[in-house]
């Protein structure tokens, strides 16, 4: 009739809005920052430090791309819930849990909905509930990506500028002159950057001593085969290859990515707590 073809053109018209809004935060969360961009922007330059490959083998994940995928996947649960609660009102599956429970009037007596439309409205309820809840958690989980990308995108710079500082010491000491002052005595967060790492590359160096199948297995060789200068070969080694930046964004990254979806044990929790 009219008014049901009215309805359906306006539900269609509101599903058309939501799902280009949809496409679009999920086509820009596809292209997001990951680390490793201003490194792609920076091509030339870090090939010519020799360090542009190093990166290459590590998998970075775009947070925002991961967050979006995920709310995408509980939405669609939210409709199968409500595609349930549809079906079981057409099937009179209320009115059945109706007349199965009967209202008792009794003042101390465990109140059931009375009628078939009120086990629907509670139903109703309880589905925009977790609507709502998720809603939160995802707006929660966003302020956490966001903090989450600033912090990366610092650990990133930092790493070019402590290159950076390293191109200038190596001209320096070709040169056997003396240049402008490094980055690192005008920049204090890449004096704390530079401080960290030191820290990170002594107290592996001391696995030597502590944990000496770590210290063979980073150096790929066998406990028997350790010699007095592997410390300074591992060393070597770290300078080389090893970026403070992407191993504290990696562990950033695995932590967020972790948080995004749901676990069973908090579903279980949640029912644990309401039930």
């Amino acid at each position: 009739n009219y008014i049901e073809a009215m309805l359906l053109i306006g539900f269609v018209g509101i599903a058309s809005i939501f799902e280009i809004t949809w496409h679009e935060i999920v086509r820009r969360s596809s292209q997001s920052y990951s680390f490793g961009k201003y490194y792609g922007e920076k091509a030339s330059f870090l090939a010519s430090l020799h360090l542009y490959h190093e990166h290459r083998h590590v998998k970075h994940s775009r947070l925002y791309e991961d967050l979006a995928y995920r709310m995408g996947g509980e939405f669609m649960i939210l409709g199968l819930l409500a595609f349930l609660i549809f079906v079981t009102n057409q099937a009179n599956g209320f009115d059945s849990l109706a007349n199965r429970f009967h209202y008792d009037e009794a003042k101390d007596a465990w109140h059931m909905p009375r009628y078939d439309t009120d086990w629907l409205h509670m139903a109703e309820v309880v589905h925009m509930k977790l609507f709502i809840g998720m809603v939160l958690y995802f707006i929660l989980i966003l302020c956490l990506v966001r903090g989450a990308i600033r912090q990366i995108k610092e650990w990133e710079k930092l790493h070019m500028r402590h290159c950076k500082q390293q191109q200038l010491e190596a001209l320096k000491e070709r040169m056997e002159s003396p240049t402008p002052h490094s980055l690192g005595h005008a920049d204090r967060e890449l004096t704390k950057h530079n401080l960290w790492r030191e820290y990170f590359v002594t107290k592996l160096l001391k696995w030597r001593t502590t944990h000496p199948q770590l210290f063979s297995n980073v150096l790929a060789k066998d406990e028997n085969e350790l010699r007095d200068g592997d410390e300074d070969e591992l060393r070597e080694q770290i300078d080389k290859n090893f970026s403070l930046s992407t191993y504290f964004a990696l562990n950033l990254e695995f932590g967020v990515v972790d948080s995004i979806p749901v676990h069973f044990q908090t579903w279980f929790g949640v029912m644990l707590i309401m039930g």
